[in-house]
């Protein structure tokens, strides 16, 4: 066993602020290995601090998070916030300035690459500073979430607005997040309260997740596979002021997992990997961290199963006492 495995915290050599899972494409999978990007930097005039986009991986073969595999500098802008198409070739990346959208190449394999891509579209443009952007499943759909606490829905590649949500949050929005069929958008803000769009009835609000006070909601995702799927398909990840982390399973937020010092500065960006086996944090220390939840899983599935069992045998016991 080398020094480095089962490092599941790594520091890089900028502050980060947005921090994503890459989906294999296909005929490119790696047992065991999941490529990840982070991005930040020190913004515009920082000296000495670079704005980057890096590539790395996590290996959960042996719970390591390796160290960077490619790079590309940004400029005078620092990455923000990305999504990436689910076929896995294009990045769309927004940055903190408000400076327009960009897209990435990313080349994946033995040597993984990132590459500026095409420019976008106009209809893509324009909107101001953009906080968190989300793909559908499908990748026709393009969420995004601005500073102005706006969501909207376009079309990909086109642009053109699908559903337009001037005022879902009061505060810029920090996480998007598409369920498995697309129909619905969950987004989250500086609150702990989540709610859920319907998009086939014009983004009409459909359900409102909320947690504790004192921790706010940094990321959503509608899992789909796995024993960690919920009634309701959802998970969460939230974050404290204090740098802890947890994620918990909807509809009931019942508590799978609790890191109390997963950093010790605030936690800038949490992210899901596409099989909800782990989940990413980042921070602006320049720290990133990946929490293996596969024991989490099992110990969610065990526990579930538990409980129908109870829930079966207090049943029959109710039959029986009415039956007297």
């Amino acid at each position: 066993m080398s020094s480095e495995e089962g490092l599941q915290k790594r520091q890089f050599n900028f502050p980060l602020f947005c921090g994503l899972w890459l989906p294999a494409k296909p005929g490119e999978e790696d047992a065991g290995r999941q490529l990840l990007v982070l991005g930040g930097g020190g913004g515009a005039g920082a000296h000495g601090v670079l704005n980057r986009l890096v590539l790395a991986a996590w290996d959960a073969t042996t719970a390591t998070l390796l160290p960077e595999l490619a790079g590309e500098e940004t400029g005078e802008d620092a990455a923000q916030a990305a999504a990436v198409h689910p076929q896995g070739a294009v990045l769309v990346v927004a940055f903190a300035t408000g400076a327009p959208l960009r897209r990435y190449d990313v080349r994946s394999g033995p040597s993984p690459r990132l590459l500026s891509g095409a420019a976008l579209p106009a209809g893509l443009q324009g909107w101001g500073e953009q906080r968190a952007l989300a793909f559908n499943e499908s990748g026709d759909r393009l969420a995004l979430g601005g500073q102005d606490g706006a969501v909207r829905v376009v079309e990909w590649p086109s642009g053109r607005v699908s559903v337009q949500l001037p005022e879902a949050h009061t505060a810029d929005v920090r996480s998007l997040a598409f369920s498995a069929d697309g129909r619905f958008l969950a987004s989250t803000s500086r609150s702990a309260a989540c709610p859920v769009w319907d998009l086939h009835r014009d983004g009409e609000q459909a359900a409102t997740l909320t947690v504790p006070q004192g921790c706010t909601i940094s990321a959503v995702r509608f899992s789909r596979v796995g024993p960690l799927v919920a009634p309701s398909g959802a998970l969460l990840a939230c974050a404290s002021a204090e740098g802890a982390i947890a994620v918990l399973a909807a509809p009931h937020l019942a508590p799978l997992l609790r890191v109390r010092r997963a950093h010790p500065l605030f936690i800038t960006g949490l992210d899901f990997s596409p099989d909800s086996s782990a989940l990413l944090s980042i921070s602006a220390d320049s720290s990133a961290r990946v929490t293996d939840l596969r024991h989490v899983a099992h110990g969610s599935a065990w526990w579930d199963l538990l409980l129908a069992l109870l829930v079966a045998l207090l049943a029959v016991a109710l039959a029986a006492f009415l039956q007297r």
